[in-house]
């Protein structure tokens, strides 16, 4: 065989073999407060953590601040932004933490719930809203309910 052939066989054979890692390559929206260092933070860290298990994360912080438009256009654009990439999601997570849910992410929740995506939601926090539920009913029952980072991963590692 020579080289030029050789190269070719080469190049096709390894293609197929990375193009079975791109069928597990799942787009995910990290929905979450963002409103404070620690939870800009603890979002960071949760995407890292999804990155390493293969998945393709838009993190919302990341791509609000990027606009001088004035108040309205800054708005608008951020909303586009964020509703396309829910759209383009195959899957949404959503941290929970809080005494209640952030209403941008339970906006988020809903709106991916309605589209038929996968939502997962991470409530580390151990508030309760007594013997009702963990979050309000609307929300628990529109997303896989993960009560650990760790509980988080398994799960979305079966997603890919």
């Amino acid at each position: 065989m020579d080289v030029e052939n050789y190269s070719i066989q080469f190049l096709l054979e390894n293609l197929f073999a990375f193009s079975d890692h791109l069928d597990f390559m799942r787009n995910v929206y990290l929905a979450a407060p963002l409103f404070s260092d620690a939870e800009c933070d603890f979002n960071s860290m949760l995407r890292d953590k999804l990155e390493g298990i293969g998945m393709s994360v838009f993190l919302p912080q990341e791509h609000s601040n990027d606009s001088d438009y004035v108040r309205d256009s800054r708005q608008e654009s951020i909303f586009s932004k964020n509703v396309a990439a829910i759209d383009k999601a195959d899957i949404l997570v959503a941290v929970l933490d809080g005494v209640d849910v952030d209403s941008g992410t339970a906006w988020e929740i809903g709106y991916a719930h309605a589209l038929d995506k996968p939502v997962y939601g991470l409530r580390t926090d151990f508030r309760t809203l007594g013997i009702e539920g963990t979050v309000n009913l609307m929300i628990e029952r529109s997303v896989v309910l993960c009560t650990s980072q760790g509980e988080l991963v398994k799960r979305l590692e079966l997603e890919r």
